[in-house]
């Protein structure tokens, strides 16, 4: 079985690295800090992490906001196949 993970507070990216090692695939990302998402940008750029996307706020990613609602509900319909992980500060 495929296990899709998204992550929550990502910094740059070293769950999503470990993912990547073990076999499953991030397929999105949750951090405020610029950097930390421009390190994760470069790392798909470089071939480290494969693409997805990176939302900047845990505050706004909401099924109520009209920006993040659709993508939620894509993560709803893996709920059986996905992992919700957490680097938290």
């Amino acid at each position: 079985m495929v296990l899709f993970t998204f992550h929550l507070f990502a910094g740059g990216g070293g769950g999503l690295l470990m993912d990547a090692i073990l076999g499953h695939i991030p397929i999105g990302a949750v951090e405020i800090n610029p950097y930390c998402r421009n390190v994760l940008l470069q790392r798909q750029c470089d071939g480290f992490l494969p693409t997805f996307d990176i939302w900047d706020d845990v505050r706004t990613f909401r099924s109520d906001n009209p920006d993040t609602a659709p993508y939620i509900r894509g993560l709803q319909e893996r709920a059986g196949e996905l992992a919700i992980c957490g680097g938290f500060p």
